[in-house]
């Protein structure tokens, strides 16, 4: 009889923890959503960081070419890092020879997974790697 009541008792546990295994799956499949979105959120607040960034940088480069520019405006280099994105790291900038711009945040992972070379700025490549983050903003 006790034979019999052991094996009822490991039936049970199993029976307990493949009960709590699907309900922990069935968590993390309808929160997994929320997540997601928040990723989304902080992808497209650091987008239109970048773009403010941008377009500020694009008035600084054209005062400081034109002829009337007055002798205050700064010279502004052809790359760079100004402000701050997301998660605390300063987002880097290129200026193309026809005066667009591009501004870019490294990500989340703070790694640098875009290669912005010459060849990326010439073609004004609108892809970043990993979860690099970035716009560009044509000169007119």
């Amino acid at each position: 009889m006790s034979n019999i009541n052991s094996k009822e008792n490991q039936m049970v546990k199993t029976g307990g923890i493949m009960g709590l295994f699907s309900i922990l799956t069935l968590c993390c499949w309808l929160l997994a959503p929320v997540f997601s979105t928040q990723s989304h959120l902080e992808i497209e607040k650091t987008q239109i960081k970048a773009q403010s960034l941008g377009y500020q940088l694009l008035q600084i480069h054209r005062a400081s070419k034109s002829s009337r520019a007055p002798a205050s405006a700064a010279e502004v280099s052809s790359e760079g890092s100004l402000g701050t994105d997301l998660w605390g790291q300063p987002f880097r900038y290129s200026i193309s020879s026809d005066g667009s711009v591009l501004v870019y945040s490294l990500g989340k992972n703070k790694r640098v997974e875009t290669i912005v070379d010459q060849a990326f700025v010439m073609n004004k490549q609108m892809s970043f790697g990993g979860d690099d983050v970035g716009v560009w903003i044509q000169a007119k």
